[in-house]
């Protein structure tokens, strides 16, 4: 019964991820038809500063909360996961809010005086609310993986 359940999972994140691995190749084509090398060279930029904020916004939440639950949804305790989920929202919420006013309020910096390109300075501002849902997304991956919000 868990060679199979393992087997399944084995299979369906496989083929997941093959298919983001497929999708992602034609988007990188679509975006650098769409935007040049100029704007490719900025999106490459800009990109380390979203990653570092994903970084320091959502690290570890997807394995602790992940831990979390397994371990109430083997007690029993399905409240318990519900409640942990949503401290894990709150928080990862405060950080990815926390996060984006620093890089609202140093942009200017960034732009300017690190990456030393104007262009940057509006990518950077876009990218703000990026950083809150992908940090919130985080939290639903680690209730979602070990299978308590089904």
């Amino acid at each position: 019964m868990a060679v199979n359940f393992f087997i399944k999972g084995a299979v369906i994140l496989t083929i997941s991820s093959g298919l983001a691995r497929f999708l992602g190749f034609f988007y990188r084509i679509f975006i650098s038809r769409t935007l040049g090398a100029e704007g490719m060279g900025i999106y490459q930029m800009v990109l380390p500063i979203y990653v570092m904020a994903l970084t320091i916004t959502s690290s570890g939440i997807i394995l602790s909360l992940s831990k979390l639950i397994s371990q109430e949804k083997a007690r029993g305790n399905y409240v318990n996961i519900y409640k942990i989920t949503r401290a894990g929202f709150f928080l990862v919420g405060l950080s990815g809010i926390a996060v984006s006013i620093v890089i609202y309020v140093s942009a200017h910096f960034l732009a300017f005086y690190i990456l030393r390109e104007h262009r940057t300075y509006i990518p950077i501002l876009m990218l703000i609310p990026g950083i809150i849902f992908s940090a919130l997304s985080s939290t639903l991956k680690g209730f979602f993986s070990r299978g308590a919000g089904y």
